[in-house]
């Protein structure tokens, strides 16, 4: 189980879809699932990114990792995603796509020097260079 859940099945903490250049942005979709009976499956006309921002401030300053999982559609293999928390744009880190599979990504919240890990309020996975494809995400 994860210490802390942003998403799971639902967004967490009274946080609402901020997802951007948006073609799909279903956080109960039922086509791909890593736990549970759903996922939130994600497409984008261009680079966009699939988000959820407005929670309750989340102390995580006790946490070691940001953890989160991913599905690859057709053409994600090889294609990034930036990890992003709160509006931290400039302090974000990347994890590479697998195609037709679900990865597991833990990546250090030390990694994260600029953030507020006592107040965090948004989560935002932006994709690179994947207009056009599929990703669903889950367990956040």
């Amino acid at each position: 189980p994860l210490a802390i859940t942003m998403y799971d099945e639902t967004v967490a903490f009274g946080g609402g879809d901020w997802s951007w250049n948006v073609g799909t942005s279903n956080s109960a979709s039922n086509e791909q699932f890593y736990s549970g009976d759903v996922s939130w499956k994600f497409v984008t006309p261009s680079d966009g990114g699939v988000s959820v921002g407005g929670m309750t401030p989340i102390d995580a300053s006790a946490m070691t990792y940001f953890s989160f999982s991913v599905f690859g559609g057709p053409g994600t293999n090889g294609k990034n995603i930036a990890c992003i928390l709160n509006d931290s744009w400039g302090d974000y880190n990347t994890v590479t796509m697998v195609e037709g599979q679900w990865t597991e990504f833990k990546v250090p919240l030390s990694s994260y020097p600029g953030v507020n890990k006592t107040a965090i309020t948004r989560w935002i996975l932006k994709v690179e260079g994947m207009a056009g494809s599929t990703i669903y995400v889950d367990r956040i």
